[in-house]
């Protein structure tokens, strides 16, 4: 958080595990916590979470540069804004409640169909921390052989099929957790910590 320009610096960072055409990365800010009680059809007072406040990298992302070790970086910024004029009107936004979702994918503005998501990542409460935080930042995952293996601290981790079925579910973990025997495909792997969480796709031979 640069306080004295009222900026929030964002580094998007990570490896490429698999291979993509045209690969972007794209920055939302999102804000939980919003009560409203005005719905057609409906009463009471409800929380909405995850409302997007914007898109930093444009509507189709921003293109990742690749080093020749497969690793990419991506640095932006958002003006911090305590109010966003919308098509209803000047609403106030909570800067406590204020999160950062990136995620890398590939990117076909003629095949919609054709835009995988291949990691993901949010950092929550970014303004009220007051320090610079990256989501599971110390955490690694990869394949190894018929294993995917975690490496790292965390509080909670959990490894699905592409088509949603969970494989194992853990707790507190630290140094190198390896999940074994797995059939040959693509796993999804989310691994949550206090900083934040994670989520990334590995292929399994």
């Amino acid at each position: 958080m640069d306080e004295a320009n009222n900026k929030l610096n964002i580094r998007v960072y990570g490896q490429s595990l698999v291979d993509s055409d045209n690969p972007t990365v794209n920055v939302f800010i999102t804000e939980d916590g919003i009560r409203s009680n005005n719905q057609s059809g409906a009463s009471g007072v409800w929380t909405h979470n995850n409302v997007l406040r914007e898109v930093l990298t444009g509507d189709w992302g921003a293109e990742v540069q690749f080093a020749e070790d497969g690793s990419y970086e991506y640095t932006t910024e958002w003006d911090v804004k305590t109010s966003i004029r919308g098509s209803y009107g000047t609403t106030s936004v909570n800067l406590d409640n204020i999160s950062v979702v990136a995620f890398i994918s590939n990117t076909d503005s003629s095949n919609p169909s054709n835009c995988e998501v291949y990691n993901c990542a949010k950092v929550e409460n970014v303004i009220s921390s007051g320090v610079d935080r990256t989501a599971a930042d110390d955490v690694h995952v990869y394949a190894d052989g018929s294993s995917i293996v975690i490496d790292g601290s965390f509080d909670e981790a959990r490894v699905w099929t592409v088509d949603g079925v969970t494989v194992r579910s853990m707790g507190e973990g630290d140094g190198m957790t390896t999940v074994q025997g797995l059939a040959p495909g693509i796993y999804v792997v989310k691994v949550t910590s206090g900083t934040g969480s994670q989520v990334t796709k590995v292929m399994v031979d």
